[in-house]
């Protein structure tokens, strides 16, 4: 089975609280499930955790976006192997007090169940026009996503990127992905903006193993 899209959320944006949470459907078999998350606070800067469907998420990476008047910015994506697919069930995401956060949710099929992610990287970026990320597979036919966020607003899609979702349609935070792809390798993909300050986290998913043919024959002599 190849890794595929599924569905994802746009999750909105809240500008203070301890908690935020939003509704998001899985469904399919071997579901890979993302959460990207951006936050901006003067305070302190770390989502303390993420749930779906009451499991926890396990933290990818983390990567500091741009500083901009505000307070410091992070952006980051949380998984989950949630199996078969779940129906509707709530992402809950729990930050510091007053901080501004920006959240999606995206869902795959035909994906590992363990060792995810198959690889991952991110960079902070100073003020350019579009902005490529890329990523090096280590398993054959994985697909790619990407986090992507800009002081611009909203960015589309450029060169080999697929638009997901936003975290809120204004925001300069979404999400956007490339995939199947073969032979494992280094794969990049591009994503459209006006000049501005960016910074991207971007993950590689891996499908199952394949089982080993057995290829040896068994002669019973009487």
């Amino acid at each position: 089975m190849a890794v595929a899209y599924s569905t994802s959320t746009d999750g909105g944006y809240t500008g203070s609280g301890t908690t935020r949470t939003f509704a998001h459907t899985t469904s399919g078999s071997d579901n890979y499930t993302l959460v990207g998350s951006w936050t901006r606070s003067s305070g302190a800067n770390a989502v303390t955790g993420v749930t779906y469907n009451g499991v926890a998420m396990t933290a990818l990476g983390t990567e500091i976006s741009p500083n901009d008047s505000s307070g410091t910015e992070y952006i980051r994506f949380w998984g989950l192997a949630v199996g078969t697919g779940v129906g509707a069930a709530n992402v809950v995401i729990s930050c510091p007090t007053g901080m501004e956060s920006i959240a999606f949710a995206i869902s795959y099929t035909g994906c590992s169940q363990t060792g995810q992610p198959d690889a991952s990287s991110n960079q902070s970026m100073t003020t350019q026009t579009n902005t490529t990320a890329s990523v090096t597979t280590v398993a054959d036919n994985s697909y790619t996503v990407v986090l992507a966020r800009n002081a611009s607003g909203s960015g589309s899609a450029g060169t080999n990127a697929t638009f997901r979702t936003y975290g809120l349609s204004s925001s300069g935070t979404g999400c956007f992905d490339r995939g199947t792809l073969s032979p494992a390798g280094s794969y990049s993909l591009t994503v459209n903006h006006s000049s501005n300050k960016a910074g991207y986290q971007m993950v590689s998913i891996k499908p199952p193993s394949a089982t080993p043919t057995n290829t040896s024959s068994f002669f019973l002599i009487m």
